[in-house]
């Protein structure tokens, strides 16, 4: 507590899935005061609300913020924490058009291989996806995540959501992601009034699940490294050597 990047706090914890968890934080006065030092006496909750990670392997926490800021604990979840990067907007691999946007509520998980990162930038009603081999330098991936025209069913229908925000995702035994969760509003939030038929509703979308891969490299990838050598692994339903 002696360091003013670092605090401690007590967490609501709610484990959404394997691999992946979200919480929301609760500081006494103490710890509000090392918070908003840390950060340029910003508000502090926006390192205390609507947070997303995972436990490495070394067993410290690693936890994306509301505002895209990563946080790690080395001493469990309770932390103390250190802040080690600032907001997503600050991440010059995002091109500009994008990077301006005012993004929150980031989800968060890892598979096999990497890591996974889809924020929502509310005003613009539109996500970004960004990976990384570490869970802290972060890259963007080209196009939109998913904005509010993405609902179509079966039967050929398709709808149009006002919001589509506060995403979470579902993952399989290997940290594959395999369904999207957002909450949907087809008014603005002032509109949504008791007693009427406008009420906000989770819609859940199946995703195409990416066959399972190796690294074969025997030393860590950086950016100087030549040639990525990858393994396609088979798993029930699907024959790497058959390629289906």
């Amino acid at each position: 507590m002696g360091d003013k990047l670092h605090w401690n706090f007590g967490a609501d914890l709610e484990y959404n899935c394997k691999g992946s968890i979200s919480l929301s934080l609760v500081f006494g006065k103490q710890e509000r005061l090392l918070i908003n030092k840390a950060l340029n006496y910003i508000n502090e909750y926006q390192v205390q609300r609507n947070l997303s990670g995972v436990q490495l392997q070394d067993g410290s926490m690693l936890l994306i913020t509301k505002f895209g800021r990563m946080i790690k604990s080395n001493n469990g979840l309770l932390g103390p924490y250190k802040v080690l990067t600032d907001v997503i907007q600050k991440n010059e691999t995002i091109p500009e058009r994008y990077r301006k946007s005012n993004y929150e509520d980031p989800t968060m998980w890892r598979d096999e291989v990497q890591f996974h990162c889809l924020i929502n930038a509310f005003i613009d009603k539109r996500a970004i996806y960004l990976r990384s081999p570490d869970g802290i330098h972060w890259k963007f991936d080209p196009g939109i995540a998913y904005d509010t025209s993405i609902t179509s069913y079966q039967n050929g229908t398709s709808t149009h959501w006002h919001k589509l925000e506060r995403p979470h995702v579902l993952q399989d035994q290997f940290g594959r992601a395999t369904h999207l969760s957002l909450a949907a509003l087809d008014v603005a939030k002032k509109n949504d009034m008791a007693n009427d038929n406008h009420n906000s509703k989770n819609i859940i979308f199946p995703l195409t699940v990416h066959k399972r891969i190796k690294l074969l490299n025997k030393e860590k990838i950086d950016p100087h490294t030549k040639t990525i050598k990858l393994l396609i692994l088979s798993e029930n339903g699907f024959d790497a050597q058959k390629g289906y």
